[in-house]
């Protein structure tokens, strides 16, 4: 009986040193997608409750969540992901328009 509790147990463990991958042999953005996505949760939850992407990324950073590339946040990579997740308005770039005016003035 011993044998088969042995048995059962060595079984045991090499299923799962087969299904836990070694984080060394992972990509950067498979090691940091799971982090990266529970960052993504907090963004969406802390711009619902009216925090600047300033206040986010450092909240994110104090936590020690990454980003999908293992960087630290910054407002402009916060900013990125809520504009991708359709939570915030895409900028309008400052000069549109302007350069024309500018051409037609020149010429």
């Amino acid at each position: 009986n011993l044998e088969a509790e042995q048995k059962k147990i060595e079984e045991y463990q090499r299923i799962t040193e087969e299904s836990e991958p070694d984080p060394n042999s992972l990509s950067v953005t498979e090691r940091y997608k799971k982090q990266f996505e529970e960052a993504v949760a907090l963004i969406k939850q802390y711009l619902e409750k009216g925090h600047t992407k300033k206040e986010i990324a450092i909240f994110l950073n104090k936590k020690g969540h990454k980003t999908i590339t293992g960087c630290d946040w910054k407002s402009c990579t916060v900013s990125r992901v809520a504009i991708e997740k359709g939570w915030a308005p895409r900028r309008k770039k400052r000069n549109a328009g302007k350069t024309a005016a500018v051409q037609l003035t020149l010429f």
